[in-house]
């Protein structure tokens, strides 16, 4: 992260640690619960999906918002052709400041919006690594922004190669994941430093790579912050669901998560000429938890099955399939790549409606 710090304009970083200094002021003046800019009295889930048993009561949809027409329509009501009564207290909203058609005025008038809207919904930043502050993808887009609560780094090849532009220092993309998890490492100390908030990952799929330890070091550079504070991660795992084998893929993320908590160590003892090697099963503190993973799914209400993004391919009856899968596995964050009208999709569904029924209820 030193060649992107280096290069952020001095200006940019003044009006970043004055708006975090008076979030933080603030925050004080909230209600034990609530995170900076949600009104007094709200109460907030600690971690990124909210508890319970059932798959209803964990369900928090993360709603990905590119424009300020996103934002306006989440925030209409019901019976002005809008989403808000679709919508609970746990969910989240998803600031894209990497689409290429916003600017910081309209990231900050999307988030005025949906606080007026919805005073005790997070809002979360998802951010790209450029070094730009006028450009999309600026890794400290609305970090100072005291409604804004997490901030989340975009960690796949697209957005780290795209930033080498404004970073011409920056070495190539690796998906070697030891290579990876330290530059992720430095990265989130950085951005942790300079927006004094919690941040995140919402990471690329890929086979080979440990998002239990990958997890462990998103928690460990929240701590750095504040004791005790956790970090998010939302997986990209919307081409699993395109595909097939989302159930496959959730019980090894959830798998990984819960291994990551626990650390072997092997003893050698030797028995006469023989070897005798024992395992050794110790915990690990502190602990990961699992409702901290999100997982994520791109679906579109116009659907082209011989398209090859997920977002273009899959619909709205896949998508709220993958989303029941991922409950009866135990997950219970999903960020959703879709547009207000395909999320109107969505919850048109049977499986969807009945986690979130209408206000006038029936399905």
């Amino acid at each position: 992260m030193t060649e992107l710090s280096a290069q952020v304009q001095p200006r940019a970083v003044a009006g970043i640690a004055v708006a975090t200094a008076l979030a933080l002021v603030s925050a004080a003046a909230l209600t034990p619960g609530a995170s900076p800019g949600q009104a007094p009295g709200c109460r907030p889930p600690a971690t990124l999906s909210a508890g319970g048993k059932s798959g209803a009561d964990r369900f928090t949809m993360l709603l990905r918002v590119n424009q300020l027409g996103n934002a306006r329509a989440y925030a209409r009501p019901a019976g002005d052709g809008g989403l808000r009564g679709r919508l609970r207290q746990q969910d989240v909203f998803l600031v894209n400041t990497r689409f290429p058609r916003t600017d910081p005025d309209e990231q900050t008038a999307i988030v005025d919006t949906l606080r007026g809207a919805f005073p005790c919904n997070r809002i979360f930043a998802l951010n790209g690594l450029g070094a730009n502050p006028g450009a999309p993808g600026y890794a400290f887009a609305l970090a100072g922004n005291p409604q804004v609560s997490t901030v989340l780094v975009d960690w796949e090849k697209h957005d780290w190669n795209a930033s080498r532009g404004s970073a011409p220092r920056r070495p190539r993309w690796s998906g070697r994941f030891g290579h990876s998890l330290k530059r992720a490492r430095r990265i989130l100390r950085r951005l942790g430093s300079v927006a004094g908030k919690r941040v995140g990952l919402a990471p690329d799929h890929l086979p080979r790579w440990r998002y239990g330890q990958l997890g462990r070091v998103v928690d460990a550079q929240n701590r750095r912050q504040q004791r005790r504070r956790k970090g998010f991660q939302s997986v990209q795992t919307q081409g699993a669901c395109q595909h097939g084998g989302y159930r496959r893929t959730v019980r090894r993320l959830l798998r990984q998560y819960k291994r990551a908590n626990f650390r072997r160590h092997v003893r050698k003892r030797r028995k006469g000429r023989r070897v005798v090697r024992r395992i050794v099963v110790k915990p690990r503190r502190p602990r990961l938890d699992r409702r901290n993973l999100g997982l994520q799914i791109s679906f579109s209400d116009t659907p082209n099955r011989r398209a090859r993004m997920p977002i273009l391919a899959t619909s709205p009856g896949k998508a709220s399939k993958c989303v029941q899968v991922g409950l009866k596995r135990g997950a219970g964050a999903f960020l959703f790549w879709a547009s207000p009208r395909s999320m109107d999709a969505l919850f048109a569904t049977r499986r969807i409606c009945r986690l979130r029924p209408p206000p006038s209820g029936g399905c």
